[in-house]
């Protein structure tokens, strides 16, 4: 099931399928997958896809898989460094072990994309705490040309990714300033909607209540009111 989630180019739903296996592979260890190669699909698909929360319990925390992390021991060592924001590190690793994923007849045509992926995640990620950052400083952080790192954030503003925008002069990535203004004055005016639809309906109930159309309250009620009023 996992390396046909692999195979289908479906990574998340993947990672958390090589999570599940055993640590018996049950007669096809070394024929289709051994215990290295479930620890580099299982790594590399987790983070493309995770939370980081969530990489560091499937994949540090799982008596399971860290079985299989074990075996290759440079994986543990990128999770590590994911884990920590060196990024930089993150993505050297993966570039040195590169050769290695591409000989892989089954993990070859997902490597580009996978790394990909935990690139951008990793952008996003970096840039979350910061009002402004510099392009150079975040290219420096990720080892990349101050061009390239220009070209994946704005990537990343148009999908959605990253709410900021480039000022390509300076140099800079800036995080989108909310409008609190603007926010509070559609909050006012949905509120006084609200406040005027329901003096409508209370308005309209009361013109019923005069022209004698609302049914009125039950015989004994109304008596117990009449005596209850009388003994007073």
């Amino acid at each position: 099931m996992a390396l046909s989630l692999l195979g289908q180019s479906q990574y998340e739903p993947a990672a958390w399928a090589f999570m599940k296996i055993g640590k018996v592979l049950q007669g096809w260890d070394r024929k289709v997958a051994s215990p290295s190669d479930i620890a580099i699909y299982g790594t590399l698909c987790a983070l493309a896809t995770f939370e980081r929360r969530q990489v560091k319990v499937a994949l540090l925390e799982s008596e399971t898989f860290t079985y299989y992390l074990e075996q290759e021991p440079y994986m543990r060592d990128i999770i590590d460094a994911y884990l920590a924001s060196k990024f930089r590190t993150v993505l050297a690793l993966l570039e040195r072990y590169s050769a290695r994923h591409l000989l892989d007849n089954l993990l070859n045509s997902h490597v580009k994309t996978l790394v990909k992926l935990i690139k951008d995640r990793a952008l996003v990620l970096y840039f979350g705490p910061f009002s402004s950052i510099r392009l150079e400083s975040l290219a420096e952080a990720f080892g990349l040309t101050t061009e390239e790192t220009e070209k994946n954030v704005v990537s990343l503003i148009q999908d959605g990714s990253i709410r900021g925008r480039v000022d390509s002069h300076n140099k800079i990535l800036k995080a989108k300033d909310l409008d609190h203004r603007t926010e509070l004055f559609l909050r006012a005016t949905k509120t006084g909607k609200e406040i005027a639809a329901a003096n409508r309906k209370l308005l309209y109930r009361l013109r019923l209540q005069e022209a004698d159309v609302v049914v009125k309250a039950p015989k004994t009620i109304h008596m117990e009111n009449i005596n209850y009023g009388s003994a007073m």
